[in-house]
Parts: C-alpha cells; sequence; structure tokens
C-alpha cells in the first residue's frame, strides 16, 4: 500500500528569555491550499501539527501579552519540521 505525502510540524514556543510559554494559540497554514490547523502549546512550551500535507506552511504563534511570531518552514512527506 502507498502512503498519503504527509509530514508533521512541530516545535517549542518560548518567551525572548528562553522560558516555556504554555496554552499559546499556533496557527499552522497551508500556503498553497488555506488549509489551516490550530493548536495551542502544552505546559512545557511544546505544539505538535500531525498529518499535514507535504508543501510550504505559515506558522503563526500568539499569546495575549506578547508579539505574534511568524514563521515559513516546508513540511516533507514521511517527516518532521522543527520550528521553534
Amino acid at each position: 500500500l502507498s502512503q498519503a505525502p504527509i509530514g508533521a510540524i512541530a516545535g517549542t514556543v518560548t518567551d525572548p528569555s528562553g522560558s516555556a510559554v504554555p496554552n499559546a494559540t499556533v496557527t499552522v497554514t497551508n500556503k498553497a491550499t488555506g488549509l489551516k490547523r490550530e493548536t495551542l502549546s502544552d505546559s512545557q512550551g511544546v505544539y505538535s501539527a500531525p498529518a499535514l500535507p507535504a508543501g510550504d506552511y505559515e506558522i503563526r504563534a500568539q499569546m495575549a501579552g506578547f508579539q505574534q511570531l511568524v514563521r515559513e518552514a516546508a513540511v516533507l512527506t514521511g517527516s518532521t519540521t522543527t520550528v521553534d
């Protein structure tokens, strides 16, 4: 059986001092299709967006009291891209 062309994005949300930011909203958007996945960072600041179609993504991390951070990354089939 063939595998679907999917991968994942995962990482850790931290503040400027390097401390974990729990409950930050992380939105992962496929730039070609507009597919959005929203998740929250856990108590250690860790988030994960599994089962994403391969392609180019924009990752936004937001939390009240902090400046929004935007990063870009590519998801490759069968791998996890780390975006901290």
